[in-house]
């Protein structure tokens, strides 16, 4: 079997690495230190699976992930992060991961989420799954992680309005709204407008089918 670990941290890198020769893994292990480095080596090396890192530079990981899937749809993906939230898990599985793990698992549960996903299943770490069961009975707003200020900016970006056009607009200054907007992209873990805007189109889209469904 092929892994390919894809972080931009050679500590996280090394300790996955760790990890998988303490668990008697012998297959062979590719490294990406950034999310078109590991578009790259999907394609050339064909992986069975990619531990990948939610925040990379270039393509962020769920980005990479909905990329993978596409060209390459038998290369399981299992998404790692340095913090748990609902909205990156729910758009890392949306994107096709099978998994979602902290970055803090142990071997054991490494080992069991390996398992799992090569074996056709899916996989969310304790504290990401406990995360899913408490709004499994409520319909999630995705808006509500955002202040009143961050969902107006969200919302205008998401429309195609340039960050100097929403400064005019808002009386704010380029560099505030710039703030805001980095802080809207690692909130919804997304790196460009685009990527928010396909990510507001598709909780938008779920939410409408949830309303059908019920």
């Amino acid at each position: 079997m092929k892994i390919l670990i894809a972080d931009d941290h050679e500590l996280v890198r090394t300790g996955m690495k760790y990890l998988l020769r303490a668990l008697a893994f012998d297959g062979i292990v590719l490294e990406a230190a950034s999310g078109d480095n590991a578009l790259i080596q999907v394609q050339q090396h064909q992986p069975d699976l990619v531990l990948m890192d939610v925040n990379m530079p270039g393509l962020d990981g769920i980005e990479v992930t909905r990329r993978i899937k596409r060209i390459r749809p038998a290369t399981q993906v299992i998404m790692l992060s340095a913090s748990v939230d609902l909205l990156c898990i729910d758009a890392a599985l949306a994107a096709g991961a099978a998994g979602y793990i902290s970055k803090s698992i142990g071997g054991d549960r490494l080992e069991l989420a390996i398992r799992t996903v090569m074996g056709g299943g899916s996989f969310l770490c304790d504290e990401s799954r406990r995360l899913k069961e408490r709004y499994r009975t409520n319909r999630t707003n995705y808006f509500e992680h955002l202040s009143a200020r961050e969902r107006q900016i969200c919302l205008l970006i998401a429309e195609g309005i340039k960050a100097s056009e929403i400064a005019e607009q808002l009386s704010l200054s380029p560099k505030t709204i710039n703030t805001y907007r980095y802080r809207i992209f690692e909130k919804f873990c997304v790196n460009s407008d685009v990527a928010l805007a396909l990510a507001i189109h598709q909780y938008r889209q779920r939410d409408a089918s949830a309303v059908t469904d019920v």
